[in-house]
């Protein structure tokens, strides 16, 4: 299968950065966030080497999609990259050559209003990446304390008055239904002064926030970190692609910390506490796209490439 650039519904983020990161040979990779398919269709074509493209997404419509849409080489699993367990069975023996991750949203799913993600199309309090699991946005919202919508505000949003906008919800539930509804009531709760000197929706920071709580994204995202590099072998390579600050800080931190990894020569009490490198960042700093990528793709202005080579055993 020959797929450029021209060939792809919209520009995957960072595309030349992952193609230029990735291993120069690969045999079995896994794509934790596959989507529909944009940086799968760049790889294949580029390493016809690859054996087996392991792809998993937690959304089944992406499962749907891709029985109209089949690439050749391509494995599905309709799984949690956070949830070993679901895809644990389709790792070879001697490990996977390289990991990808796309964290945040898909352009597909923001872009369909059934789904519920956006503010700028009117559609269900839904938000769940995967819809067949947890509860909706608009149950949590009915459900939740005005603190705890306050905090999901705040620390996934980073949203300055988020006290206020919780207070708003709650004092509105029964009110609202659809997401612009939602939205409106956030943009009211927000000051006049900070929306005119804003240059972003004021609904966007709440909705990042309600967005990541509904679906966890932070909670196991670290720890699923973790067990991703126990899944790569010697050589390997880890890339992540994170949108936003939160993300990106967690990526970073885990990363700078197996450079450093600290461990006991004892096997049966207190040793000698000497440090050991799991790997190297490679580069040292976050990849960002450039003029001319933030020129053809918009959306890709945010985002942060981090890669990680895993050392010799």
């Amino acid at each position: 299968m020959k797929a450029s650039i021209n060939s792809i519904e919209h520009y995957p983020v960072l595309w030349r950065d992952v193609l230029k990161h990735i291993p120069q040979t690969i045999h079995t990779m896994m794509d934790g966030t596959l989507g529909h398919g944009g940086h799968a269709k760049l790889i294949l074509n580029a390493h016809p080497e690859i054996r087996g493209y392991l792809g998993l997404d937690r959304d089944p419509s992406v499962i749907e999609w891709f029985q109209t849409n089949p690439i050749d080489r391509l494995v599905l699993r309709q799984a949690n990259f956070q949830k070993k367990n679901e895809y644990q069975d389709l790792i070879p023996e001697n490990g996977l050559c390289c990991f990808l991750l796309d964290l945040g949203t898909s352009q597909n799913q923001l872009q369909d209003p059934k789904r519920g993600f956006s503010f700028l199309r009117e559609g269900p309090l839904d938000m769940r990446m995967n819809p067949m699991e947890g509860i909706s946005l608009l149950q949590w919202l009915s459900d939740a304390s005005e603190v705890q919508i306050a905090s999901a505000l705040f620390e996934y949003g980073e949203e300055k008055f988020s006290r206020k906008i919780a207070q708003a919800i709650v004092k509105n539930r029964g009110q609202f239904q659809s997401t612009t509804e939602l939205a409106q009531i956030i943009a009211d709760a927000i000051p006049w002064s900070s929306k005119r000197e804003s240059r972003i929706h004021p609904a966007t920071r709440s909705f990042q926030g309600l967005r990541i709580q509904i679906n966890e994204e932070l909670s196991g995202l670290g720890q699923s970190l973790e067990q991703i590099l126990s899944l790569i072998r010697p050589g390997g390579r880890l890339l992540v692609i994170s949108f936003h600050s939160l993300e990106d800080r967690i990526v970073k931190q885990k990363m700078r910390a197996w450079e450093e990894e600290l461990y006991s020569r004892s096997l049966f009490g207190p040793g000698e506490v000497i440090k050991k490198s799991l790997g190297k960042c490679m580069p040292r700093n976050a990849i960002k796209p450039s003029d001319e990528e933030i020129l053809e793709n918009s959306p890709s202005r945010s985002a942060r490439l981090r890669v990680f080579v895993k050392g010799e055993a």
